[in-house]
């Protein structure tokens, strides 16, 4: 019957193309009469004049009958001199068919004969759409692809055309600025639309089902261990054949052992048309104790979609499988779980899933296995219980289980439904017998009826969020968030925002929650609140969860929905790295090595990392330079550095710290250096030592030489201790310093010697 329809249409254009032939060469007013009742295919076109301005509906376009107003003047003979139908969002690829609720792009050739180019212009033709078989939004475009000297020609470009499901012709007016110039109408048949048939290619007369994304994992590819950090690449492809998909959230929910490392669990798809892919990064970070042969990761995607020219809501979950080094919980036998099911399951529809389990250890078996199934609103089970014995399963060795189910009447329109299943089992380990249990979910392929048009569902994402430059323990600072409503149709209203902090951070405003009376439609709104970082925090950057609920309208009815979203601010420790004034050997003097000594003490609660020390100044040093590592919280001590300065005076100098605190930021300290070189202490003159003998001298012997010397040195020292006693006496009453004692000593001497 279609074969026999497309048949018909293509006579319809061949004819239309005659008719249109013969009156352009008899230029008669009876055979443009006969052209317009043929369809502008290739080649055919009508070509009414009028004069009489456009005038838009209240769907943009003119209506039917302003098809057949005639106004005088001469006409141009416009005709379609082809079209171009591509698939919609700037692809390339042409489409074989046009069902009804599809969109297209559309580029129709038109050729005038009368007037040349340059009498229009290329700037002066407008183009207007009439009501036909073809939806529009926007406007359509033209382009004059003649040259001056030429017969007009020019191309209208429709952007984005949606098929209403009957008819094939895309009717327009063509109309110029230049007075005197009529305006013509034109129909192209477009052979690429099929009608819809109660029957045909599974139309029943309604609108197209919801569109089935499949989700297919890129990276990671290689088993992700403790501590990873890793990329999650997935790419996302509409399967369906006619249904266009916008505005995509995709939400992504890791289980307890591995973490998001961005700052919100969401990605934003724009636009998947029908059989194209796109893909969503995130970074993640694997937890220590991360465990099993692999790891589950939820997705929720939400997104609007075509189905009958209308833009309607859906969702759809699906899971996500991330392989783990090592295989399995320590010790535990690891229990591979398949099924069985050949095609998707109908509603209303009584079958039968046969799962298999095997024992993938290589030496331990495992005891009394018993099998928990886990139905749900949309999959029923017909077993007399729902907990089925098992019994041993070897090592190595495989079991069939059979499961009778049913499928609820009304299936939702998600292309899967999860049946869960527990293993609970007793095995061998070091420890003697334990209790092992294992968790998994049967996917069953489904044959959901979709719903009717809807509203899509808004929905409330964190866009942004400042804290400020950086964040220390123990500071308070503002915490900016900005929210917006993803949904360019439906407002939201009473929206509650509630923050749930974690470990290492608090709020410190009145409440930790903050009301919104209404978001519009892609509207945006900031909100502060005030935190403080705590001090005992252990982790570098603590999280905080965002939950919001609120409300929507579709169509009629009042919904709820709600969100979740996880932010996370790095936090770092108070730098409290400190110096004193360094201390010198008591008395320092030239040629001789000395001690500079620079006390220092770590304050902060976290480490100080790659400290150096480096001297600076004219003076001779055992090292210049010095690398002394990193500084624990709490540690103090000297730099210390060993110098031999070479000429008396002034030393003025000073000594460069350098380290990194915990944010990796190098801090420079300087410390100036400055002391006095003495002149260097005077060597012991040895004693005169005489050539010849007292008796070659004629003079006294050794001994009468020391009896006269054993006075003269005995009663000064005498004399000097007893007047020290008494300098220590006056010292103590008044303060003296013993350096000054000495010098008082010797100046009495010298004037004594003087007055003798």
């Amino acid at each position: 019957m279609l074969n026999q329809y497309r048949g018909l249409k293509r006579l319809e254009v061949f004819l239309a193309a005659v008719v249109l032939m013969a009156s352009v060469f008899a230029g008669g007013t009876a055979g443009r009469a006969l052209a317009q009742t043929g369809r502008g295919g290739a080649g055919a076109a009508t070509g009414t004049p009028s004069n009489a301005s456009p005038r838009p509906s209240g769907s943009g376009e003119k209506e039917e009958n302003d098809e057949t107003e005639e106004v005088p003047g001469a006409p141009l003979n416009l005709s379609i001199d082809g079209y171009e139908i591509y698939a919609v969002a700037g692809s390339r690829d042409t489409l074989d068919n046009l069902r009804k609720g599809r969109q297209a792009k559309v580029l129709v050739h038109v050729k005038g004969t009368g007037i040349r180019t340059k009498d229009v212009g290329k700037t002066n033709i407008s183009v207007t759409k009439l009501n036909d078989s073809f939806k529009m939004s926007g406007n359509p475009k033209v382009k004059v692809t003649s040259e001056k000297e030429d017969d007009l020609e020019f191309t209208v470009t429709f952007a984005r055309l949606t098929y209403l499901g009957k008819g094939n012709g895309l009717k327009f007016r063509t109309s110029f600025k230049k007075a005197g110039i009529p305006s013509e109408i034109q129909e192209a048949a477009i052979l690429e639309c099929e009608e819809s048939y109660p029957g045909e290619h599974g139309d029943s007369g309604s609108t197209n089902g919801q569109p089935v994304i499949k989700v297919r994992r890129i990276s990671p590819q290689a088993p992700v261990g403790p501590g990873d950090h890793f990329t999650l690449e997935l790419d996302m492809e509409n399967t369906s054949s006619d249904a266009d998909i916008e505005d995509m959230v995709v939400t992504v929910s890791p289980g307890g052992s591995v973490f998001i490392g961005d700052d919100t669990n969401s990605r934003i798809v724009s636009r998947l048309d029908s059989r194209k892919t796109a893909s969503v990064k995130l970074n993640m970070i694997a937890g220590t104790e991360i465990s099993g042969p692999t790891q589950v990761i939820d997705l929720e995607l939400k997104y609007n979609y075509y189905s009958g020219g209308n833009l309607v809501s859906g969702t759809s979950s699906q899971k996500v499988l991330i392989p783990v080094k090592g295989g399995s919980v320590s010790g535990q036998p690891v229990i591979r779980v398949g099924r069985s099911i050949g095609r998707t399951v109908n509603p209303g529809e009584a079958f039968q899933v046969l799962l298999t389990l095997q024992n993938t250890s290589a030496d331990k078996d495992i005891r009394n296995l018993a099998a928990t199934f886990e139905s749900n609103d949309q999959i029923s089970l017909l077993e007399e219980t729902d907990t089925r014995r098992l019994g041993e399963l070897r090592a190595g060795q495989s079991m069939e289980v059979p499961v009778r189910l049913q499928a609820g009447a009304e299936l939702s329109s998600a292309a899967s439904q999860l049946l869960g299943m527990t293993l609970k089992f007793d095995y061998d380990s070091d420890k003697g017998a334990v209790q092992g249990t294992y968790s998994e979910k049967i996917v069953i392929p489904t044959n959901g009826q979709a719903k009717g048009p809807g509203n899509p569902t808004p929905n409330v994402i964190v866009t942004n969020y400042t804290y400020g430059e950086k964040v220390t323990a123990g500071q308070v600072f503002d915490l900016e968030m900005e929210f917006q409503n993803t949904s360019n149709a439906s407002a939201v209203e009473n929206v509650v925002m509630s923050l749930d902090t974690g470990e290492g951070i608090s709020i410190n405003s009145s409440s930790n929650t903050f009301y919104i009376p209404k978001l519009g439609p892609g509207e945006s709104r900031k909100e502060k609140v005030t935190v403080q970082a705590l001090f005992q925090s252990k982790l570098q950057s603590p999280k905080i969860t965002i939950a919001c609920k609120y409300e929507y309208v579709d169509k009629r009815e009042r919904k709820q929905s709600n969100s979740n979203e996880t932010i996370a601010i790095p936090v770092y420790q108070p730098d409290r790295f400190q110096v004193k004034e360094p201390s010198f050997t008591e008395a320092i003097r030239q040629g001789e090595e000395a001690a500079i000594s620079i006390p220092y003490v770590n304050k902060g609660r976290g480490q100080v990392y790659n400290v150096e020390a480096r001297l600076e100044g004219e003076i001779d040093a055992l090292s210049r330079d010095l690398t002394l590592g990193n500084f624990e919280p709490g540690k103090s001590g000297t730099i210390d550095f060993v110098v031999t300065p070479g000429t008396k005076g002034e030393f003025k100098g000073q000594v460069i710290v350098t380290y990194e605190d915990e944010a990796m930021e190098v801090k420079t300290l300087q410390i100036p250096v400055n002391f006095t070189v003495q002149e260097a202490a005077p060597e012991m003159s040895e004693l005169p030592v005489d050539a010849g003998t007292d008796q070659d001298r004629g003079g006294a012997g050794p001994g009468i030489w020391l009896m006269a010397l054993v006075p003269a040195i005995v009663v000064p020292a005498a004399v000097v201790r007893v007047r020290r006693k008494r300098r220590k006496k006056k010292e103590a009453a008044s303060g003296l310093d013993p350096w000054d004692e000495l010098e008082d000593m010797s100046r009495d001497d010298t004037d004594r010697e003087g007055r003798s």
